[in-house]
């Protein structure tokens, strides 16, 4: 979610980074769902929810839904424990993790930027 507040800046950071605090570790350290996974969901709708189209809900779902797949497919899970496991030794101050969060945040980027919801980052006003 943080990550996205520096491509679609909304004034808001400091609440952004609050609102998901719990979410690194897989849900408080629980290794659980991966935060990148939980996190890109709630990014989406911060980004784009509520979108005033007919049907904009349910597009911002189906975002999530291409988001979900894309990256389970390429960090080979959504698990956090499973996700570190294959990182193993390699995640070194956390290094893939982050790479993993700039790949998310890229990734909405790219899903928004080619949907039909009518959102652009916003100029911080």
């Amino acid at each position: 979610m943080l990550a996205m507040s520096d491509v679609y800046p909304n004034g808001a950071k400091a609440e952004i980074a609050g609102v998901g605090s719990g979410l690194c570790g897989g849900m408080g350290n629980k290794k659980a769902t991966c935060g990148v996974f939980t996190g890109g969901a709630a990014a989406l709708g911060l980004v784009a929810g509520k979108a005033p189209q007919k049907g904009g809900n349910k597009q911002i779902r189906e975002l999530a839904s291409r988001y979900h797949e894309t990256l389970e497919q390429e960090a080979g899970g959504q698990i956090c424990e499973e996700i570190l496991k294959q990182m193993g030794i390699r995640n070194l101050n956390k290094r893939l993790c982050r790479k993993l969060t700039r790949r998310g945040s890229e990734l909405l980027a790219q899903l928004i930027e080619q949907s039909e919801l009518s959102t652009r980052p916003n100029s911080g006003k």
